[in-house]
């Protein structure tokens, strides 16, 4: 569109104002998207360390009072035998902790659950104790230098801890 189509001068002006506003506007509208996009992400984020926590907690935690609680009623001399006399399938012999979610997994081939969480177990017999440790694929912990039980940088990580006493927990990250 040029001067010479239009009636007047002020025809143009106000086309041409018109055209400056939009341009200005969509460039304001695509910074605010952008930096909206962080914010978005970050809230993911949390809301995937709020899931993984929840799952951990339900999934391990559970299963580690359950022992605690055989402990205590049946009087065994030992909470690691306990623990391997009723979850045998939960720990394998390289350290590494296999959740339910998992062997349900493994009972049905074909179906791939969307787990990404690393599970990881260490027991110590003379303390009597066993230490779970989770460590997620996705969720950011709270230290970015962090290094994870596996090998990761910044991840989010649980630990669980059964003893005689009680079964804790501990955000690590």
């Amino acid at each position: 569109m040029s001067k010479s189509t239009l009636p007047n001068k002020a025809s143009y002006r106000f086309i041409y104002s018109l055209f400056v506003i939009m341009v200005v506007f969509h460039a304001i509208s695509f910074a605010h998207n952008y930096g909206r996009k962080d914010f978005q992400k970050d809230l993911l984020l949390n809301i995937r360390k709020t899931i993984d926590k929840g799952i951990s907690k339900a999934e391990i935690q559970q299963k580690l009072v359950y022992v605690l609680q055989i402990y205590h009623t049946q009087e065994k001399e030992s909470i690691v035998e306990t623990a391997r006399e009723i979850m045998p399938e939960n720990f394998s012999g390289d350290g590494i902790y296999i959740t339910e979610l998992e062997i349900r997994e493994a009972d049905k081939p074909g179906e791939k659950t969307d787990d990404n969480m690393n599970h990881f177990y260490t027991i110590d017999e003379q303390q009597d104790e066993i230490r779970v440790y989770a460590v997620s694929d996705i969720a950011l912990g709270e230290n970015p230098n962090y290094k994870n039980y596996d090998g990761q940088t910044g991840r989010f990580e649980i630990m669980f801890v059964l003893n005689k006493e009680e079964v804790d927990y501990e955000i690590l990250n």
